[in-house]
């Protein structure tokens, strides 16, 4: 009884050491960018703060020009990563998006297309553990809302 006893011990451990590392290695499939993780550079909430029922509308980060957000993200090699969101007014003529991916070269991304739609950004250096940076390059007064990071093999 003694011995069956130290064993429950044991294979209790090991099943909180496998539950451990199986939460470490997850890998992010989407992240919502008004998640409290995501890092703002600027902006402000959509739809704003007192509309009455959020949850019919879509909603996101509504940007400027130079305003964007940070994303952490946990990625699997060879991982592909969407934007999704929209553009508003004239920000449908000759706006884009500025990304980072770390502390490599900024790349820029055009956007064009009216209503809500997503743009493949460019490829992570690598798997593992990156920083996101996004920030909008667009006509003086225009805006776009960015909603979600979707990340596909």
């Amino acid at each position: 009884s003694r011995r069956l006893g130290r064993q429950a011990v044991t294979v209790w451990l090991l099943a909180a050491a496998m539950a451990v590392v199986a939460l470490h290695q997850r890998f992010d499939r989407a992240v919502e960018l008004e998640d409290p993780q995501v890092v703002d550079l600027g902006g402000r909430r959509e739809p704003p703060e007192g509309t009455w029922s959020t949850y019919l509308h879509p909603g996101g980060r509504r940007v400027a020009d130079g305003e964007g957000v940070v994303v952490p993200l946990h990625l699997r090699h060879h991982a592909r990563v969407k934007l999704e969101g929209w553009l508003d007014g004239a920000a449908l003529r000759g706006a884009g998006l500025l990304v980072r991916w770390d502390e490599h070269p900024e790349q820029r991304v055009a956007l064009d297309g009216p209503g809500p739609g997503f743009v493949t950004l460019p490829p992570p250096p690598a798997g593992g553990r990156h920083r996101l940076r996004v920030v909008l390059s667009a006509p003086p007064g225009e805006e776009a809302v960015l909603d979600r990071l979707v990340v596909t093999r």
